[in-house]
């Protein structure tokens, strides 16, 4: 019984950690909101069309839950010239629903699924993920084929980093989520980007380091790591968007 108690509880406090969802709502210029859905899901992505033959990137965010707090992130993509299809999350951005980490990752390769659909005549695809999202980008490539990742200050495993704020030991629970990228990461083939700053104390830069030893040796990795870069100042670096651009462009 205690067991079980201890269960519930560390679900509750891993969840206030995992998942403190804003509810602000996304709007900004140039992006529309579209629904897409299918006979038991509905998903609702905020668009942002390039034209004929744009590549496309599948943004996930990070933890905030909200479009909004990656709004100049956004908007970088979308003026270099980048059709966006950023992903809602479930429980975040006034969006309905619980978040949950197999729901989360359903609902992104849904996303990819439906990229011929929203945007019919597009380039390449490169999914893009930040902090928690980077786990749904790299999920995206280990199970779909894509012309590339980014990965923007990943872990290896956010349980380990849950462990260590609710003292308790999240890794070895079966039923919490866990989000091990881990697991993803040696079935990823696309050429890969990855940046991370070397003084970021959420997700520290030693995360990055356990990822790239877990892709496959074939696989092209740029590991870019940001002297002076926390987790949320990478932007202002002017060898983030050079680096990224340039990767999108050899797309």
């Amino acid at each position: 019984m205690m067991s079980l108690v201890f269960g519930y509880v560390g679900a509750g406090m891993l969840a206030e950690s995992l998942y403190p969802f804003s509810q602000v709502p996304f709007e900004a210029p140039g992006f529309a909101r579209v629904e897409v859905r299918s006979a038991d899901q509905n998903l609702p992505v905020y668009v942002h069309d390039a034209g004929q033959g744009a590549p496309v990137v599948l943004y996930f965010m990070g933890n905030r839950g909200t479009l909004d707090s990656v709004r100049e992130d956004l908007e970088m993509y979308a003026d270099g010239g980048r059709s966006v299809i950023a992903m809602t999350y479930r429980g975040g951005g006034g969006e309905p629903g619980e978040p949950t980490e197999a729901g989360l990752k359903a609902d992104a390769l849904f996303a990819f699924d439906a990229i011929d659909y929203i945007l019919p005549s597009h380039g390449a695809v490169v999914p893009v993920g930040y902090s928690l999202g980077t786990g749904l980008a790299l999920h995206v490539a280990a199970n779909r084929e894509a012309d590339g990742l980014i990965l923007v200050a990943p872990y290896s495993r956010v349980c380990d980093i849950a462990s260590e704020r609710v003292s308790l030991p999240v890794c070895n629970v079966p039923w919490l989520d866990r989000w091990q990228s881990t697991l993803d990461a040696p079935r990823v083939a696309e050429d890969v980007l990855l940046l991370h700053g070397l003084a970021d104390s959420l997700i520290p830069a030693w995360h990055s380091t356990i990822l790239l030893d877990s892709l496959p040796e074939t696989t092209e990795v740029e590991a870019i790591f940001i002297e002076g870069g926390e987790h949320t100042t990478l932007p202002d670096f002017p060898v983030y968007a050079a680096s990224i651009d340039r990767f999108l462009d050899a797309r």
